[in-house]
Order: structure tokens, then sequence, then C-alpha cells
């Protein structure tokens, strides 16, 4: 009797275990599932569910390395990532050689917009960096800075721009060097210089590439 007695107890005792192990499982396993589920940010796939959203394709545009005077134009693309219309306040260049042309004042949620760009560096001379502000009604990014970069160089140079003579009174004559500098592929043909006052005197050296 005490042997069917005891298997009996084991094995109530083994199946109590069972359905406990059984019950812990399934408490964990329930306590796992109403964790909250936190969704990765996909970056320029998301949307802003709050209000309008600003988005550039690019905020740069570099236009490399463009002759003087040479007329210039880019258009920035946004799009609006919000789920409200976005307002494009102002366009602001740093510089009025840098114009912007008519932009999209409103665009829908999914939709986008543009903002023209000019910019002709008749004065410039080697590296350009220009910005340009956009500010809108998006509550997270209401500023948003457009950066204009490139270089410009110059058919022909001549350094210094001026040249100024200074004469002593121990001293008769004085003289200054200003350089010509063709950076074009064809060669330069320059006339003799001339001069309405006799007291100034010009002649042209020419030398030899690189020289």
């Amino acid at each position: 009797m005490e042997n069917k007695n005891t298997k009996r107890l084991l094995s109530v005792t083994a199946k109590n275990l069972v359905l406990a192990l059984s019950i812990t499982a399934l408490s964990a396993t329930g306590v796992k599932a109403q964790q909250p589920i936190r969704a990765t940010p996909s970056g320029a796939s998301s949307t802003n569910t709050s209000g309008p959203k600003i988005q550039f394709a690019t905020t740069v545009w570099d236009f490399g390395r463009e002759k003087a005077g040479a007329l210039l134009k880019y258009t920035y693309i946004f799009t609006n990532r919000g789920d409200q219309v976005l307002e494009v306040k102002s366009v602001q260049p740093s510089c009025g050689c840098i114009p912007a042309g008519e932009w999209s004042k409103l665009v829908e949620p999914g939709k986008t917009g543009t903002i023209p760009i000019q910019f002709k560096g008749t004065n410039f001379n080697g590296p350009v960096s220009k910005t340009v502000m956009v500010t809108c009604n998006d509550p997270i990014t209401p500023d948003v800075t457009l950066q204009v970069k490139g270089t410009v160089w110059m058919p022909v140079e001549v350094k210094p721009s001026f040249a100024f003579l200074q004469v002593t009174a121990g001293s008769q004559r004085a003289s200054r060097v200003v350089r010509i500098i063709n950076n074009e592929d064809k060669p330069l043909t320059l006339s003799p210089p001339e001069s309405d006052n006799r007291a100034f005197a010009a002649t042209i050296k020419t030398n030899p590439p690189n020289g």
C-alpha cells in the first residue's frame, strides 16, 4: 500500500510541477508580450505626424570650377514629410550674387517644393562660399541653411589690379611690375601700352609658359 500511495503522490507531485512550470512559462510570456513596441526611425522615409516637416534632397550646391562671369542656375528640392501644410515664409541669400527666384510657398503633406537659385561670379576669383537661409513653419526645424560653394577662375588675371608709383625727392623715377596671367589654353595677344602722360612709360615682356 505504501508503494502505491508513494507512486500516486509522486505522480500528483510531478503533474503539479509540470503545471507550475507551464503557468510560470505562460506568465513570463505574458509579461514579455506586454512590453511596448518602439519603431526604429527610418531616416528620410519617416513621416512627422505632429505638423509640417521640411526635408531637402541636399542642402549643398557645389558648382565645381567655373569661369568668371558665367551665369549658373540651381534648384533646391524639398519635401513636406509632415501631416500638415508646410509654409516657406522666407528665403534670404547672404549675398546679392545669389538671388533666389520664385519658390514654393505652400506645400501639402507628401508633396515637393522648389527654391531656384542663381549665381554670377563676375567679380570673383578663387573659392566661393555663400549661404541661403530658409525660414518655414516646421516646429522642429524652422530655419534651414543652404550652402553654395565652388571655385571661380579668371581667364586673365592682373596682379596687382592697381599699380602705385611713389616718387621721392631723392629719386627722379620709380617703377612697378604688373603681371598679366593668361589662364586659358589659347595664346593671349596684347597691344603695346599707351599713355597720354609723357611722364609714364610702359613696356611689355613676355615670359615663357610657367615662367
